[in-house]
């Protein structure tokens, strides 16, 4: 009995591939139907072990070699990107900043691939002296899935991100950008702290009398900057915001940038709460995608604020959800600080 059964699966297979030769009465050759089966169950193969075991299947050298190809045509068209037009908006950007006093700003890279054998694809970020967040970013600049567009090349990524950072000061809607005065009063005020200080003062003393001297700045939601205290984010040593590098006059033997993640955590321990968790995952193809868990009730996120995709690394997925996860939470935690002064400017004096 096995032995037919055998035979008739030799049989069936047969006939599913070697009809492909068949030709008509009149000797036209039919059209060949490949043997689609034997495809869909290899995919079916991979795909079952990614399910049970959470990361890419293993592949071969020669199935790679010989998939990549089949991979690469059938890969829909990148987006061409926002339109740039002629301007030259790195100049423009600027000379909109040197008129103002204002440094050149720094420009941050990150390539990916989109396939293996594929051209790299760009993005480019702009971090501007006074300015909390990287443009583009959460408040300017990124697509419908809030992700920043990618570019063929690197000139086009950072002609956008000047773009995008010129019309964040510019032309942005009001909530959606810091205005231009209030930018300029931010980062005069950052480097006049920092350059009227004596290098012999203690760094207590340097916090402390920042704190007293620093008045009040709202940000672009109207929201109250307050000077570092015990229930304010931690003030940053080198007088500059603590999320953009400082100028090149004021970085001369300060502390090194500090990361995402561990502002995420500072300011986690001044709100009174765990840190989240970094969900991380390796997708298909070969990049990873993660999202901020917090494990305490009263610590939620928006839908989709955090979510991060298409990072080369672990370290990397991480840092770019961390540097979400903070500028919420700073936020946050503003609007919190101006509720509180709000209410106490509010309450009537004790009647004597």
């Amino acid at each position: 009995m096995s032995k037919i059964l055998k035979l008739f699966a030799r049989q069936s297979f047969h006939s599913r591939t070697l009809f492909t030769f068949s030709t008509t009465m009149d000797g036209a050759a039919h059209a060949e139907r490949l043997p689609w089966h034997l495809l869909q169950a290899w995919v079916a193969e991979k795909q079952s072990f990614e399910a049970e075991h959470n990361r890419a299947a293993p592949v071969t050298a020669e199935e790679e070699k010989a998939l990549l190809p089949l991979l690469r045509l059938l890969a829909p068209a990148l987006a061409a990107g926002p339109e740039l037009g002629d301007e030259n908006w790195i100049g423009t950007l600027n000379e909109h900043l040197q008129q103002r006093g204002r440094d050149v700003p720094d420009y941050d890279y990150e390539s990916f691939y989109v396939l293996k054998g594929t051209p790299a694809m760009f993005r480019c970020f702009v971090r501007l002296q006074g300015l909390p967040e990287r443009v583009p970013g959460p408040a300017y600049g990124l697509d419908a899935d809030g992700q920043c567009p990618s570019f063929k090349s690197k000139k086009a990524a950072k002609t956008y991100a000047a773009k995008c950072a010129f019309e964040y000061l510019t032309r942005a809607a009001p909530s959606k950008r810091l205005r231009t005065d209030e930018y300029e009063s931010r980062a005069t005020v950052s480097a006049d702290r920092h350059d009227s200080l004596p290098a012999s003062v203690p760094a207590a003393e340097t916090r402390k009398s920042a704190e007293n001297s620093l008045p009040a700045q709202r940000d672009s939601q109207g929201l109250l900057n307050q000077p570092s205290s015990k229930h304010s984010l931690p003030a940053d040593r080198s007088g500059n915001n603590t999320s953009c590098r400082p100028s090149s006059s004021a970085s001369v033997g300060s502390e090194p940038q500090e990361s995402f993640v561990a502002k995420v955590s500072k300011l986690c321990q001044e709100l009174g709460q765990q840190s989240p968790e970094y969900k991380l995952k390796q997708t298909s193809n070969g990049y990873y995608e993660g999202y901020p868990v917090f494990k305490s009730p009263t610590m939620s996120l928006p839908e989709g604020v955090g979510f991060i995709r298409d990072s080369l690394g672990k370290k990397e997925t991480k840092e770019r959800i961390a540097e979400v996860v903070y500028i919420h939470l700073h936020r946050e935690h503003q609007e919190y600080l101006e509720d509180v002064r709000k209410f106490m400017e509010d309450l009537q004096p004790p009647v004597t």
